[in-house]
C-alpha cells in the first residue's frame, strides 16, 4: 500500500475517533461532516429525518431529500453561475406541492405568487414569460396551425367538488404562412353552464381592431361591439362616467330589426333615437343639423326634402275676416300703406323677413288672411259690376227709345 494511501486513512480515523461517528452506517445512523472553517457548521448526511439545526442529506423510501438548516437558504450553482438542470430526460418539478401535476407546479399558500425579473438596467426591457408555439416535438417541430396557442394564462376556482375553469387568456396565431405568423389575443371567460365552458368575450387582432362580444369573429374596426342576445334594452354598448353629472350613453338593440340611441344627463334621458318601428324622436334639448348652434328645438341649416309637411297652429285661423265688425281696410286705405310702407297691411317687410326668417305657420295664416280679404274685395267688385251692368242696360234702352 501506498503511503499516500495509508495517511489518508490515517486522517480519516483520527476524524471519526474525534467526532464519535463510524463508517459505514447502518440503520438510522447517520454521518456529520464538517464543521466548516468559516461559519462552523456541520452538513448531516443520511437518518431518518432531518435535524433543524443542522443542512442535511436524506433518503426516505427511495426519495432524496436535501435540506438546509432551519431559517437558512439552499443554493445551487451558487459560485459556478452554471447551467442548472432540472429533470432533463422528462418528469415534472413541484414548488409548494409534493404531487406535481405539469412539468412545472406551483402552488402558493398564500394570495401573491411572485415572479421577478432582473429589470434593473440602463437598457429597455424587464421581466418575460416566453411561449413558443409549435406543433410537433422539441426536437422537431412542426408548423403551428390558425387559432393554436402559443402561451396562455388560466384561472381555476373550486365549487366544493370540482375545480372550474373561470377566465382564460391566449396568445394564438391568427394565421401561418412562410415568414409570418400574426397573431391575436383571446379574453375567455366561463359563462356558468359547465365546468370547462369557456367563452370568447373580447379579442384583439393582428390588425390592432379590438373585438368586445364578436366571438371568434374578427373585428371589423378599430373597436367592434356586438351583443349575442336582442331580448334586453340593455344589450350594447354602455359608456358611463362616474361623477356626479351621471353622463350615460347608451346603445342597445332591442329587437332583430330595430337599435336604440339614449344620452343621459343627472339621470334624465336627453336624446334618444329609435329605429325599431315604434319613434323616432328626441325627448329633450335642442337638435342641430348643418350647425353646431341650434337655437330651437330643431334646426336645419340647408334644404329640407319631404313628401308633406303638417304644421300645427300657434295662431288662430283667419276666418275672423268673414265675420261681421272686421276692419276691412278700403282699396284707398291699402294703396296708402303700400305707398308709404312698401308692403301689404299685417305683413313683414322683405327687410324683417331677411332678418328674422319666416314662420311658416304665422305666414300661412297671414297669407290666408289676405286671400281672404281678396275674396271680400273681389265679391264687393263683383256687387259693383252687376250694378254697372244693369245701369248700362236701362241706358242702352233709353238711347234706342231716343231714336
Amino acid at each position: 500500500m501506498k503511503t499516500s494511501q495509508i495517511f489518508l486513512f490515517a486522517l480519516i480515523g483520527i476524524n471519526l475517533a474525534l467526532r464519535s461517528q463510524s463508517i459505514p452506517v447502518t440503520g438510522d445512523g447517520y454521518h456529520y461532516y464538517g464543521p466548516n472553517s468559516t461559519w462552523n457548521e456541520y452538513l448531516k448526511v443520511g437518518g431518518h429525518e432531518r435535524g433543524t439545526d443542522r443542512a442535511s442529506i436524506v433518503a426516505t423510501n427511495g426519495n432524496l431529500h436535501v435540506d438546509s438548516k432551519n431559517g437558512f437558504g439552499l443554493y445551487l450553482n451558487h459560485y459556478s453561475k452554471g447551467k442548472t438542470l432540472i429533470n432533463p430526460q422528462g418528469g415534472n418539478v413541484g414548488i409548494g406541492t409534493t404531487n406535481p401535476a405539469s412539468n412545472l407546479h406551483l402552488v402558493e399558500d398564500g394570495d401573491v405568487v411572485y415572479l421577478r425579473g432582473n429589470s434593473f438596467r440602463t437598457s429597455s426591457g424587464g421581466f418575460g414569460i416566453l411561449g413558443y408555439g409549435a406543433r410537433g416535438s422539441e426536437s422537431s417541430p412542426s408548423t403551428l396551425t390558425a387559432g393554436d396557442n402559443t402561451l396562455w394564462v388560466r384561472g381555476m376556482g373550486f365549487d366544493g367538488t370540482n375545480y372550474h375553469r373561470v377566465a382564460h387568456i391566449g396568445f394564438n396565431a391568427e394565421s401561418v404562412a412562410a415568414g409570418a405568423v400574426p397573431g391575436y389575443i383571446a379574453f375567455q371567460t366561463n359563462d356558468g353552464n359547465g365546468i370547462n365552458n369557456l367563452v370568447e368575450r373580447m379579442r384583439i387582432s393582428s390588425n390592432g381592431n379590438v373585438g368586445i362580444g364578436t366571438g371568434t369573429v374578427s373585428p371589423l374596426a378599430p373597436l367592434s361591439v356586438k351583443s349575442n342576445s336582442v331580448s334586453s334594452t340593455n344589450s350594447g354598448l354602455l359608456l358611463e362616467a362616474n361623477n356626479s353629472n351621471n353622463a350615460l350613453v347608451k346603445i342597445a338593440e332591442k329587437s332583430t330589426n330595430g337599435a336604440r340611441l339614449h344620452m343621459y344627463e343627472e339621470g334624465i334621458e336627453k336624446i334618444a333615437f329609435y329605429t325599431d318601428g315604434t319613434s323616432n324622436h328626441i325627448s329633450a334639448g335642442n337638435v342641430g343639423i348643418g350647425t353646431t348652434a341650434p337655437d330651437e328645438k330643431l334646426t336645419v341649416k340647408g334644404r329640407i326634402h319631404a313628401e308633406e309637411v303638417k304644421v300645427d297652429l300657434s295662431v288662430p285661423g283667419p276666418d275672423y275676416v268673414f265675420k261681421e265688425g272686421y276692419d276691412l281696410k278700403s282699396l284707398e286705405e291699402v294703396q296708402q300703406h303700400i305707398q308709404e310702407k312698401g308692403h301689404l297691411p299685417n305683413i313683414p317687410s322683405a327687410q324683417e323677413m331677411e332678418k328674422n326668417g319666416v314662420e311658416l305657420g304665422l305666414m300661412n295664416m297671414k297669407l290666408l288672411e289676405k286671400i281672404e280679404e281678396l275674396t271680400l274685395y273681389m265679391i264687393e267688385v263683383n256687387k259693383q259690376v252687376k250694378q254697372l251692368k244693369r245701369e248700362n242696360s236701362e241706358l242702352k234702352k233709353e238711347l234706342t227709345k231716343l231714336k
